[in-house]
């Protein structure tokens, strides 16, 4: 099959798990950063390398949202105020300029608890809402029929054994639109220090904020939401951001 001109990278924010829930972080999100390789490769990459080297002198560094927030490692820096000002004025103006389409897929945990006696697993769930709404964004730009690869975050040989087993049925056809997707996965470490995971690791906290608390004044969340995919009335819902289930 040709190459599609597109490729997409996978991340999360939260803890997929329905066993005891945090009721201060009620939300798991899957977010997936669609890049044109040639932009991934020209420009998405070194504008990163360029935030990296601002702050740290090299790019040996992986973006990790969960470790920024808890200022620990090589983000120990941001304990200043000042400095973390900074990095955050800084990471908002990458996504500005970014050249990604962000598609958030979020599951409301204990809502999900509640409608199903037997819930599909959270990011299972989420893996086939983030795929139908990359086949949208792919088929609205002449890509339909070429392949395109998604790049998850690897969870560890069972982990990744289960999502490839669920990401392959919903691309056989086992999705809303009842067709297939010529869509392929593979799987990388955080260690691989890929751009494009980084991109949707940075992007995945501040929708899972929005979600939760519906706070649209957040600044992190202003920076990302102008890579969300929407409608052409401009609207998130059901086009760059799935939320399951409503309330």
């Amino acid at each position: 099959m040709e190459m599609s001109p597109y490729i997409v990278y996978v991340d999360e924010s939260g803890d997929r798990g329905l066993g005891n829930i945090n009721p201060a972080a009620p939300v798991f999100l899957l977010c997936a950063a669609l890049y044109e390789r040639e932009g991934y490769l020209t420009r998405e990459m070194p504008s990163l390398g360029r935030l990296k080297f601002a702050f740290w002198k090299h790019d040996n560094v992986i973006l990790h949202s969960y470790r920024i927030r808890r200022k620990i490692g090589p983000f120990s820096a941001f304990s200043d105020p000042d400095v973390a000002r900074l990095f955050a004025q800084e990471v908002g103006t990458f996504f500005r300029r970014s050249e990604c389409t962000l598609i958030a897929a979020a599951i409301h945990k204990e809502r999900l608890r509640q409608a199903y006696a037997r819930p599909v697993d959270p990011y299972l769930l989420a893996v086939q809402f983030i795929a139908e709404r990359v086949w949208g964004a792919v088929y609205d730009r002449g890509g339909r029929d070429r392949e395109t690869v998604f790049v998850f975050e690897s969870r560890g040989r069972r982990e990744d054994d289960d999502i490839r087993k669920w990401f392959t049925a919903v691309c056989g056809g086992n999705n809303m639109m009842k067709r297939p997707f010529p869509f392929s996965i593979e799987f990388a470490p955080k260690e691989a220090n890929l751009a494009g995971l980084q991109v949707a690791d940075l992007a995945a906290y501040p929708i899972a904020k929005y979600v939760e608390t519906g706070n649209g004044e957040r600044l992190d969340w202003l920076a990302v939401s102008t890579r969300i995919r929407r409608a052409p009335t401009g609207e998130l819902d059901r086009w760059g951001l799935k939320i399951f289930p409503q309330s």
